[in-house]
């Protein structure tokens, strides 16, 4: 849901982006996220009472009916409040990428195309990873599916391979995130000097690739001299 309104920001209100997502704030919103996920797993602590052959279900302190009231309620709040709004955010970002006159030339059409694609898929593997489990558990409560079953276990793992999904989502159809993968796999030796793998980066005809691995090692900052020396020329 984050990740959704994150992208309405930058599409519909991109001069409010770099206010609403600085430094400061995207801490305290992961920060956020992580509480309120231990609040909402927190009764998780109270299900189980030790025993003589181990843990034992403890007994519920209120009815069946106020029971699947509140499994429900949590349901909508962590699951269908949230996809939701994920849709709707996207939703919204295609309708107004569709009136943009920037969006109606060649490039723009291209850029359009890209952003609906990655809105799309991410929105829907959201809810394809959430909905079997939730769906499942759900109907536990009235009987017709049991948590007890293997098959619950394995609902879980897809729901949870929705956070592993994403990253590769937002690469894949993004060249800003593209980029950012990119960085995080450049070889770096030292914070302010790295190693460029292209060939025309090297000045080969005045020194070996050998010679300079070692002169980093030894020297970084008159390898960093050198280098801009070689590429300035």
């Amino acid at each position: 849901m984050c990740l959704g309104i994150e992208r309405w920001y930058s599409s519909v209100k991109p001069l409010q982006y770099r206010i609403r997502f600085s430094g400061k704030r995207l801490t305290s919103y992961i920060a956020t996220i992580w509480i309120l996920t231990c609040l909402f797993q927190l009764y998780r602590l109270f299900s189980k009472t030790p025993g003589r052959n181990g843990c034992q279900q403890a007994n519920i302190p209120f009815g069946t009916r106020s029971l699947r009231a509140m499994i429900i309620s949590y349901v909508i709040v962590t699951f269908i409040f949230p996809s939701l709004i994920t849709w709707a955010s996207f939703l919204h970002i295609w309708f107004r990428v569709r009136k943009s006159p920037a969006m109606n030339t060649a490039s723009g059409n291209l850029t359009k195309v890209r952003l609906l694609r990655m809105c799309v898929l991410t929105a829907l593997f959201l809810t394809l990873c959430w909905l079997p489990d939730q769906l499942y558990y759900v109907l536990s409560l009235f009987g017709i599916t049991s948590l007890k079953s293997p098959i619950a276990n394995y609902m879980i793992v897809l729901g949870l391979s929705n956070s592993c999904l994403n990253p590769w989502i937002y690469c894949l159809t993004n060249k800003e995130f593209c980029k950012e993968f990119r960085s995080l796999c450049t070889f770096r030796l030292f914070t302010r000097v790295s190693i460029p793998f292209k060939s025309s980066a090297y000045c080969l005809n005045d020194m070996k690739v050998r010679e300079d691995l070692d002169l980093v090692f030894e020297n970084p900052a008159v390898y960093s001299v050198r280098l801009t020396h070689c590429n300035n020329f």
